[in-house]
C-alpha cells in the first residue's frame, strides 16, 4: 500500500493508490523525489509525522513537518544539517540530498521532509521499564560505564562539528537488538558558530571549552571567567530563539532560561543515567538546598562512590563546574579502572601495575601499608599519591579500594559547616573546659589544705 502525505487528503491510505503516480483523491504525487514511496505511518505527534518509506528496495524513515512556522522550519533544517555532517554508528545516517520540500496538490505552502536511516530498537525509557519487570536491579555499574563512554563518544563527535544536542533524555536514545546505542532527535541541536566559539584553557589540565553560539565577547565580558570559577551570579548569554526542548528533570537550569551551552548536554546525560541506575525519574529526587545537587545516591546502592562522583560531576548546577569536553569525562572514568582490584592471596590488594608505571618512581613505595597507615598518608598528601604509595593494602572488614580513591574528596564535600564556624566552636569549647577545670581545682585546693602541705614540707627540711 502506498500512502499520500497530503494533510488535507480525504483518503490518504486508499489501497487503490498502489502503483499509481498520483493520489486519486487529491491529485498529489505519490512517488516523492522520483525515488521514495510512503508505505506506512509510524507516528504522529506534535507538528509532524514519521513515515516508513521505500527507497529503491531499502526501508527508511521520513520525517514530515506539517507547519511552516519559521522557528520550526529552522529547527528541522538544522537537524538535516547536523546529521549530514556526522558519521558515527550511534548517529542515524542520512544522504546529502535527504532533505527536500514537497508541495501537495492545492496546498499553498510546501511540506518539509527528511529521510534518514531506520533504526530498529527500544528507547532506553521503554528498555528500562521492561528491565524492571524482569529484574530488580535497573542497570549494573559495568553496563552503565560502557554505555556512558559510548554516548560521550557520540557527543564528542557532535561537539567536534560545532553543534550540541540540547534534547538528551532516555526517550531520545535507542537500544538496537545488537546492543548498539543510537542518539536520535537532533531537531533541537544548536550550532556553535566559529565567530562565537571561545576556547578556555585550564592552568592545570590545558583542556579546551567551547561555549554557545550566542556568546558575544563585548556584550558578555567576564561570562566565561565567572562560569569557570563556579560563580552563582553568572549571566549566561541568552539564546534568541526559545528552547522547544524542555523536559522536566533533564533540562539544565541555563537551558530552561534559553541560555544553553555545550555543557548542557552533559547535565542531561548525567540525569539520564540517574534514571537508568535508579529506575526513577530525576524529578522524584530532592535537591540539596545549599548546593543544588540532586540527592539520588541512596537509590543506587550497587554503584561505587567513584562512579557516583562522575555522575554528579556531569550534573553540576553551574556549567563551569561540569566537564569542559569529553576528554575530561574519559579522564574521570579512567580512574574507575582501579576498582575492583585484583586480589593477591587471601587478604592483599595490589593496584594495577599499568597505572603505577605512569607515575614518577618517587611516588611509589614498595613497602606494604596497612589501612590505618594509608589513612595517615592521605591526610598529608593528595589521595592519588597516597594510593600509589600503598602498593599493598591489607583487607579488613571488606576494605573497599574504590572507596579510598574518592573518600577524601567526598569527606570534604559532605562537610556542611564552614571552617571558620568550626574553629570558633572548637575554641569556645576549649575555653569553657579550661574555666570549669580551674573552678574545680580552686574548690579542691582550700587554704587549710595548703597550710598543712607547707607545714609538712618545713618539717621534712628539719625546720621548726
Amino acid at each position: 500500500m502506498h500512502l499520500c502525505i497530503n494533510p488535507k487528503c480525504s483518503y490518504p491510505d486508499d489501497p487503490n493508490n498502489s502503483n499509481r503516480e498520483r493520489c486519486q483523491h487529491c491529485g498529489s504525487q505519490l512517488l516523492l523525489e522520483n525515488r521514495y514511496r510512503v508505505i506506512n505511518l509510524v507516528s504522529e505527534e506534535g507538528f509532524g509525522r514519521i513515515y516508513e518509506v521505500d527507497d529503491r528496495g531499502t526501508t527508511k524513515l521520513m520525517k514530515v513537518l506539517l507547519i511552516n512556522d519559521v522557528q520550526g522550519v529552522s529547527m528541522f533544517q538544522r537537524e538535516a544539517a547536523v546529521l549530514s555532517q556526522l558519521s558515527h554508528p550511534g548517529i542515524p545516517k542520512i544522504a546529502q540530498d535527504a532533505y527536500f520540500t514537497f508541495l501537495p496538490h492545492d496546498r499553498p505552502s510546501p511540506l518539509h521532509c527528511l529521510v534518514l536511516e531506520k533504526v530498529v530498537g527500544l528507547s532506553l525509557e521503554d528498555w528500562l521499564q521492561h528491565q524492571l519487570q524482569h529484574q530488580s536491579q535497573p542497570l549494573s555499574q559495568e553496563q552503565a560505564v560502557s554505555w556512558l563512554k559510548y554516548i560521550v563518544e557520540i557527543l564528542d563527535q557532535i561537539h567536534h562539528h560545532l553543534y550540541f544536542h540540547r534534547d538528551l533524555h532516555p526517550r531520545n536514545i535507542l537500544l538496537t537488538p545488537e546492543g548498539r546505542l543510537v542518539l536520535t532527535n537532533f531537531g533541537c541541536g544548536r550550532e556553535i558558530f566559529h565567530n562565537y566559539l571561545v576556547k578556555v584553557r585550564s592552568n592545570s589540565s590545558g583542556y579546551e571549552s567551547g561555549y554557545g553560539s550566542d556568546y558575544e565577547p563585548q556584550r558578555d565580558r567576564g561570562f566565561l571567567e565567572r562560569s569557570q570559577q563556579g560563580s552563582s551570579e553568572v549571566n549566561y548569554p541568552r539564546n534568541q530563539e526559545q528552547d522547544y526542548a524542555l523536559v522536566p528533570g533533564y533540562t539544565p537550569p541555563e537551558q530552561a532560561k534559553g541560555r544553553a551551552v555545550p555543557q548542557s548536554d552533559y547535565f542531561s546525560l548525567g540525569r539520564t543515567f540517574v534514571y537508568l541506575l535508579t529506575g526513577r525519574s530525576p524529578e522524584d529526587f530532592m535537591e540539596d538546598p545549599r548546593t543544588g545537587e540532586l540527592l539520588w545516591q541512596h537509590r543506587a546502592p550497587h554503584i561505587s562512590p567513584a562512579f557516583t562522583d562522575v555522575i554528579d560531576y556531569l550534573m553540576a548546577t553551574l556549567p563551569g563546574n561540569r566537564p569542559h569536553n569529553s576528554q575530561m569525562i574519559f579522564l574521570r572514568l579512567s580512574t574507575l579502572d582501579y576498582a575492583p582490584p585484583e586480589p593477591i592471596g587471601e587478604d592483599l590488594l595490589v593496584p594495577p601495575e599499568s597505572h603505577l608505571h605512569s607515575f614518577p618512581e618517587k611516588y611509589v613505595s614498595e613497602m606494604p601499608l596497612s589501612e590505618n597507615r594509608w589513612h595517615s598518608l592521605s591526610k598529608r598528601e593528595s589521595t592519588e599519591r597516597a594510593l600509589l604509595r600503598a602498593r599493598v593494602i591489607k583487607r579488613r572488614q571488606q576494605f573497599n579500594y574504590a572507596d579510598l580513591w574518592q573518600q577524601k574528596e567526598r569527606r570534604r564535600r559532605r562537610l556542611k559547616m564552614p571552617k571558620p564556624i568550626l574553629t570558633f566552636l572548637l575554641g569556645g569549647l576549649i575555653a569553657t573546659s579550661t574555666i570549669v577545670l580551674l573552678g574545680i581545682v580552686t574548690e579542691v585546693i582550700s587554704p587549710d589544705w595548703v597550710y598543712q602541705v607547707e607545714r609538712q614540707f618545713i618539717w621534712q627540711r628539719g625546720g621548726k
